[in-house]
């Protein structure tokens, strides 16, 4: 049995091959002739400036923290693309703001800052 990513084949009778490489089997038992891709990994580097958090392109994480990190999303062709993430976090500060004449009251402020685009 041969079984892929959506895809098992359970008795072949028969595997060609065409000009441009593509490989064909014939799947006797789902009575059907099956085109097999093959992928190919691919890499891309992302750089990243953010304020406080980053997640992950897929999703599947969140930093906090300046580093370099990995992740993985399925490219184009449905395979997998290694993603390179150089990431700058920056904290954005937090501000106490006393009243020094009227009610007394105290006030807390978080000041955002335009990095400029991501």
């Amino acid at each position: 049995m041969v079984q892929g990513h959506r895809l098992s084949l359970t008795i072949l009778t028969g595997v060609a091959v065409d000009g441009a490489g593509n490989v064909y089997v014939a799947d006797e038992s789902n009575h059907r002739i099956r085109k097999i891709t093959f992928c190919s990994e691919t890499t891309e580097t992302i750089t990243a400036n953010v304020c406080d958090t980053y997640t992950s392109p897929s999703g599947r994480h969140t930093w906090f923290v300046t580093g370099i990190y990995k992740d993985t999303i399925p490219n184009a062709a449905g395979c997998d693309s290694i993603l390179t993430i150089n990431l700058t976090v920056i904290a954005t500060p937090i501000v106490t703001v006393s009243t020094l004449a009227g009610s007394g009251t105290s006030w807390l402020y978080r000041w955002y800052r335009d990095i400029g685009s991501v």
